[in-house]
């Protein structure tokens, strides 16, 4: 990760992680290849490949992190960004009230889905912290996190009048990501930077789901897990008030 940050970073002399306007694709490629070697010396090291190394679940593991700071990241996104959580909470009892299994609006269960929210902000903030220009147009953080609290918001909507929601899922990564890809294929500027790939029939006659680009869901896997401790523990910045500047994306040794 060391050798990504130097690479993606040496104009900057903080070196933080950032994918600049117009260099994605090239990010993407270069990503691959490094992720390949690193994946072949890696199985090089013994005949069994240790399951707790993989992106995702090393992700997985590090939400422990992120829940039992759950407070924490929520006063960062109401102190620098001004959302209004229990105006936010209301919305979401409605949505919840109103779809087929309103007992979801009770206290406890919309709780879990307010403590999933912010967790889909983190994640959220770390890709437009990382690729804050996807396109030409240079976007307002505010305005673009506006965007993810609407898809969040909608996508709740339709999983549940789909009967797709499901509650007890919501502690883990692959809902989270699930989120996250519908946000940027709906974003009006990211939806146009390759991000999410299907949705689609193949050339066979099969319908792709949305995903989002399997380099860049490794990439991004690696950085939450590699970043999240760091961000949380050790960022003063998580307590400067709004507006302040984007959060640095640094990474703990690896």
């Amino acid at each position: 990760m060391k050798k990504l940050i130097q690479k993606q970073a040496k104009d900057d002399s903080n070196q933080v992680l950032l994918i600049r306007p117009g260099k994605l694709e090239a990010f993407k490629s270069y990503f691959a290849v490094m992720w390949k070697e690193t994946q072949t010396k890696h199985n090089k090291r013994g005949p069994k490949h240790d399951r707790y190394t993989t992106p995702s679940i090393m992700a997985s593991l590090e939400l422990k992190v992120l829940n039992t700071h759950m407070d924490s990241w929520r006063q960062v996104y109401e102190n620098r960004l001004g959302i209004d959580f229990t105006q936010l909470e209301q919305r979401i009892k409605k949505i919840l009230a109103d779809s087929p299994s309103p007992r979801l609006a009770a206290l406890g269960e919309r709780s879990k889905v307010m403590k999933f929210l912010t967790r889909y902000l983190v994640f959220v903030d770390m890709i437009i912290t990382i690729l804050p220009q996807p396109t030409a147009t240079i976007l307002k953080r505010p305005e673009t996190f506006r965007t993810a609290l609407n898809c969040f918001e909608n996508n709740t909507e339709e999983l549940l009048h789909g009967k797709k929601f499901k509650m007890s899922t919501l502690r883990k990564i692959t809902p989270i990501w699930q989120y996250v890809t519908y946000w940027l294929s709906k974003d009006p500027n990211y939806s146009k930077a390759n991000i999410v790939e299907g949705g689609k029939l193949s050339p066979r006659g099969r319908y792709k789901n949305l995903e989002i680009n399997a380099d860049l869901k490794t990439f991004f896997g690696l950085v939450f897990a590699h970043s999240i401790k760091t961000l949380t523990e050790r960022n003063p910045k998580l307590s400067e008030p709004f507006p302040a500047e984007p959060i640095e994306v640094k990474l703990e040794d690896s």
